[in-house]
């Protein structure tokens, strides 16, 4: 159904994140994305936030496909200090991720950069935590960036394991 589906929208994750699910039987192939909002709350101290996805609408040639997306955040660090709830705009996927499109085999490819540019994982790492202070402050060792790349691509139970790329 990878022809008809456009994505998955999920949240009580309460993180930013996104799962890649593949082919059952090409599993190299990506044909869907599970998008996962984070919180609006205050939970495990990662900022209030909220996402806005962009659909290509109503017209004649609609795809119904997901064009883009922005994650927006209040810093609850700086609203307590200075009783002053500021919204900002975290990041948007395509321009912030570098993604062509959010379709499927971009995602797969946003992940295998992630496995080797440190810099490019510390990016989503921060997105992933909404811009929390004390989640940026803890860092993400390599067991946790091996988690993290795992819950990605294992997003189906029933395929065969696909983060053994990312073993050290």
């Amino acid at each position: 159904y990878s022809h008809i589906i456009r994505g998955q929208f999920y949240g009580h994750s309460h993180l930013d994140e996104f799962r890649i699910h593949y082919d059952v039987n090409a599993p190299h192939k990506p044909i869907g994305i599970q998008y996962v909002t984070p919180n609006n709350g205050p939970f495990h101290d990662l900022n209030p936030s909220y996402r806005i996805f962009y659909i290509d609408g109503d017209h004649p040639d609609t795809t119904r496909n997901v064009i883009d997306y922005e994650t927006w955040v209040m810093n609850l660090t700086h609203s307590n200090l200075y009783d002053d709830p500021h919204w900002y705009q975290l990041y948007s996927a395509r321009r912030d991720l570098q993604l062509p499109s959010l379709a499927p085999r971009h995602w797969d490819h946003l992940v295998q950069r992630m496995a080797k540019d440190p810099h490019m994982f510390a990016r989503y790492h921060r997105y992933q935590t909404q811009d929390s202070d004390s989640a940026i402050a803890k860092s993400c060792d390599e067991k946790c960036r091996h988690t993290t790349l795992c819950s990605i691509v294992e997003g189906d139970k029933l395929m065969p394991r696909k983060c053994r790329p990312f073993s050290g």
